[in-house]
């Protein structure tokens, strides 16, 4: 592998992480505005990009086995230390979006099943002071028709 075929290789890599960041900034947006049909699009999105990384490299193999392999000028060992240096960056903050995406999507369930809870009336997992469970709640809906 040449040098210039190595650093299109990282190049392609950085620009499918790039996609995939401003894809969780979507993805946190549409949480935020509740709009299942664009989280449904960008989860489709990030899926065609990530599987695009995997085809990435089986074509060009492990990058670590070629980099060893290739000579590389100083500008060209400057270009492809600059650019690791940003796919590490990208691949953190695209990390942390990525919790931040959990964290919120976590939330929202909760505050759904607990909404389901409510209304179904479910069984309360508090005990009375002789140890013996508490009477269970009635839910606010009533579901014998």
């Amino acid at each position: 592998m040449e040098s210039n075929r190595l650093i299109e290789f990282v190049e392609d890599q950085k620009q499918i992480i790039q996609g995939l960041i401003e894809l969780a900034e979507k993805q946190f947006e549409a949480l935020q505005q509740d709009n299942l049909e664009q989280l449904a699009t960008i989860t489709r999105e990030q899926e065609a990009r990530l599987n695009a990384l995997p085809w990435l490299g089986t074509d060009s193999g492990s990058l670590n086995h070629y980099i060893n392999q290739v000579y590389l000028t100083a500008g060209d060992k400057n270009r492809l230390d600059s650019l690791l240096t940003e796919m590490q960056v990208s691949y953190q903050q695209l990390y942390e979006l990525t919790i931040l995406n959990r964290f919120v999507l976590k939330n929202a369930l909760k505050h759904s099943k607990n909404m389901i809870n409510l209304l179904e009336g479910s069984p309360s997992p508090i005990y009375g002071s002789q140890g013996q469970k508490k009477a269970e709640p009635l839910g606010i809906m009533n579901t014998v028709i």
